[in-house]
C-alpha cells in the first residue's frame, strides 16, 4: 500500500504538510511501515492515521487497547488490590473482541464508565473497554497509550518510560506484519 502526503492531508491530520514531507524524506509516497518507523511521529498519531487509512479496524485498535492496558494494569493493583474495575472493564473489552455484539458492546461501555478514575492505569483499561463501545476506537487506542505512558512513569525512571513506548511501538509493528502489510 502507497500512502501519499495527499491522502493523509485528506483525512486533516494535527501535522503540516511540512513536517510530512520531511517524515516523507522526499519521497512521492511511503508505505505503512514507513510510517510506523518514522520517528517524529507519535504512538498515537500512527493508531490515528493507520485507522483512519483503513489499515487498522475497530478490532484491532481495540486489541492494541487492552495490550497496553494490560502493560500497566499491575501498577494500578499494586496501589489499589482490591478494586477489580480495572481488569473488569479489560475482560469487556475481551468478552467484545471475542465476541462483538451489541450487549457485549454494552457491557463494555457500562465497564468503561465504572473503571475508569484519577489513577492513569484505571484510565487505561476504561479507555480499552471504552474503544469496544464506541464507532470510532482510535481514539480510545489513543488514549490508552498515553494512559499507559502516565501511569508507567509514575515513580518510573525515563528508561522505564521509553521501555513503555518500545513496548507499544513493537506491538503496532507486530500486527501491521500480522495483517502482511508493509
Amino acid at each position: 500500500m502507497r500512502i501519499t502526503i495527499d491522502a493523509i492531508m485528506e483525512l486533516k491530520p494535527c501535522y503540516r504538510r511540512k513536517f510530512l514531507k520531511k517524515c516523507f524524506a522526499g519521497r512521492s509516497f511511503v508505505h505503512p511501515i514507513s510510517i510506523v518507523n518514522c520517528k517524529q511521529v507519535n504512538n498515537p498519531d500512527r493508531i490515528w492515521l493507520l485507522s483512519k487509512l483503513g489499515i487498522f479496524d475497530k478490532k484491532d485498535c481495540v486489541s492494541l487497547a487492552i495490550q497496553f492496558a494490560e502493560n500497566v494494569l499491575h501498577i494500578f493493583e499494586e496501589n489499589c488490590p482490591n478494586d477489580k474495575r480495572s481488569r473488569e472493564s479489560i475482560e469487556a473489552a475481551k468478552t467484545w473482541l471475542r465476541n462483538p455484539t451489541e450487549e457485549n458492546r454494552r457491557t463494555a461501555y457500562a465497564a468503561a464508565s465504572n473503571a475508569g478514575g484519577a489513577d492513569a492505569a484505571a484510565y487505561a483499561a476504561g479507555a480499552a473497554s471504552a474503544s469496544a463501545a464506541v464507532a470510532s476506537p482510535s481514539a480510545y487506542a489513543a488514549y490508552t497509550i498515553i494512559a499507559a505512558r502516565a501511569a508507567s512513569a509514575a515513580g518510573a525512571t525515563d528508561a522505564d518510560t521509553k521501555k513503555e513506548k518500545e513496548f507499544q511501538l513493537n506491538l503496532i509493528k507486530n500486527l501491521l506484519i500480522e495483517k502482511g502489510v508493509k
